[in-house]
C-alpha cells in the first residue's frame, strides 16, 4: 500500500542559473501519480548500488532531516528547493569541466519525495530528464518529459522515525550497467561513499557463488567444475558485473550428467531452483554481501580463478582460467577400482611425447 507524504518537482535550468517549481494543485497531483508509478518500488531495484553516509551534517542530509521532522508543506518545499539548488551548482561545476570535451550535462529536473510503502517510509531524490520536441499539430517547439526512460539518476533511503537510515541505494541509467552512479551524483552532490568498492564486490561475488557451487555439488564434482567454469568465463569476459546476467551465464545450458535424459520441464525446474539458490547468496540476514552491479576487477578475478589440483607425487593440474568445452576436455572416470583423469590435449600429448 502506497501513501504520499510529500512530492514536489523542481525544474533545473543550468543555462539561466534558475531552479523553479510549480505549486498548481493539478500539477502536484500528477507529480504524486508519477511518483507512485515510478518510485514506490525503487528501493528494491536490481540496478541499485549501496552507499553510506559520510557525515550526518552535509547539506542534503540536513535538509532531508528538516523535511521529515516538519509537517509544514511550505517549509518542505523550501527544503527541497535547497537540495535542487545544490544539484544546480554541482551540475554547473561538472559542465565547466566537460565543456572542452564537447559534452553537456543532460538537462532535467529533480523530484523530491517522502512516501510510505507497505508501512515503511522512504525518502527519494530522483533526477528526470526532459527533451525538446515539435508539437504535432502546430509544429511549435516544445519541451517535455519522455514517457519511457524518463529517470536518469536515483537515490533512496529508509526513514525510521525521524532518523535517516545510513544505507542509500543509488542507480544511474546514463552509465553502462554495472558501472555505478556518476561520481558527481554520489560524491559531489549527495556526499556519500560506496559501501563496497569494485575489488571487494568482485572478490565477494566470486567467493559466495563458488561456495554455493561447492556445497551444492560436493558429491558431483564434474557438475561443480562445469558451473565454476561458466562463472569464470563470465568474470573473465565481462567488464561490468550484472547479477542476473552472471546467473544466466553460470547455469549455462545445463550440460551436466544428472540431467541427461531429463525432459525439458524437468530441466527448466532444475534451472530455476539453481538460479534461486545462486540469487540467495547475495543477501545474508538482510544485508548485501555484494552489489548486484559493479565494474569487475580483472586483477581480483585473476587472483581468484587459479586452482591447483594435486594429481600424483610431483604432478599437479593447474587451472588458470575458463576452459572451452570443459565437459569434453577433462573427464574423470574409473577403471575397475582405479580412478583416473582423462585430459584431451594435442599440445600436451606432443610435448610429453617429445620429452620421453
Amino acid at each position: 500500500m502506497y501513501r504520499n507524504i510529500f512530492a514536489h518537482y523542481y525544474s533545473i535550468d543550468t543555462d539561466n542559473d534558475i531552479v523553479a517549481h510549480n505549486d498548481d494543485q493539478t500539477f502536484l497531483d500528477n507529480v504524486k501519480i508519477f511518483v507512485e508509478e515510478k518510485m514506490s518500488n525503487l528501493y528494491f531495484s536490481d540496478s541499485n548500488r549501496q552507499y553510506k553516509i559520510k557525515e550526518s551534517t552535509t547539506q542534503v542530509l540536513t535538509n532531508i532531516k528538516s523535511m521529515i521532522t516538519t509537517n509544514d508543506a511550505v517549509q518542505r518545499v523550501s527544503f527541497g528547493d535547497t537540495i535542487a539548488k545544490r544539484l544546480l551548482n554541482k551540475e554547473k561545476d561538472v559542465q565547466s569541466r566537460i565543456t572542452q570535451l564537447d559534452q553537456d550535462v543532460q538537462k532535467g529536473g529533480l523530484v523530491v519525495t517522502y512516501f510510505e510503502q507497505d508501512s515503511v517510509k522512504y525518502y527519494a531524490i530522483v533526477k528526470i530528464h526532459y527533451i525538446d520536441f515539435y508539437e504535432e499539430n502546430t509544429f511549435d517547439e516544445k519541451r517535455g518529459l519522455p514517457k519511457k526512460h524518463v529517470i536518469l539518476k536515483t537515490s533512496i533511503c529508509k526513514i525510521n522515525g525521524n532518523n535517516i537510515d545510513n544505507d542509500f541505494f543509488l542507480s544511474d541509467s546514463t552509465k553502462p550497467k554495472g558501472q555505478g552512479a556518476a561520481k558527481f551524483w554520489w560524491d559531489d552532490f549527495l556526499e556519500l561513499k560506496p559501501l563496497i568498492n569494485d575489488t571487494e564486490n568482485t572478490k565477494k561475488a566470486f567467493i559466495k557463488v563458488e561456495e554455493l557451487l561447492k556445497s551444492e555439488f560436493k558429491e558431483d564434482l564434474p557438475s561443480y567444475w562445469y558451473f565454476r567454469n561458466n562463472l569464470v568465463s563470465y568474470l573473465r569476459s565481462e567488464e561490468q558485473f550484472v547479477f542476473n546476467s552472471m546467473i544466466q551465464r553460470t547455469t549455462g545450458n545445463l550440460d551436466i550428467e544428472p540431467l541427461d535424459g531429463k525432459s525439458e520441464v524437468e530441466k527448466e525446474a532444475y534451472k530455476k531452483a539453481l538460479e534461486a539458490k545462486i540469487r540467495a547468496v547475495q543477501m545474508k540476514n538482510g544485508e548485501r554481501q555484494f552489489d548486484t552491479e559493479f565494474t569487475v576487477d580483472s586483477k581480483e578475478v585473476k587472483a581468484r580463478i587459479k586452482r591447483t589440483i594435486p594429481l600424483i607425487t610431483n604432478v599437479d593440474l593447474s587451472i588458470k582460467g575458463e576452459i572451452p568445452d570443459f565437459k569434453n576436455k577433462i573427464v574423470p572416470d574409473i577403471d575397475g577400482e582405479r580412478k583416473f583423469l582423462k585430459i584431451y590435449t594435442e599440445t600436451g600429448y606432443e610435448e610429453f611425447k617429445k620429452s620421453l
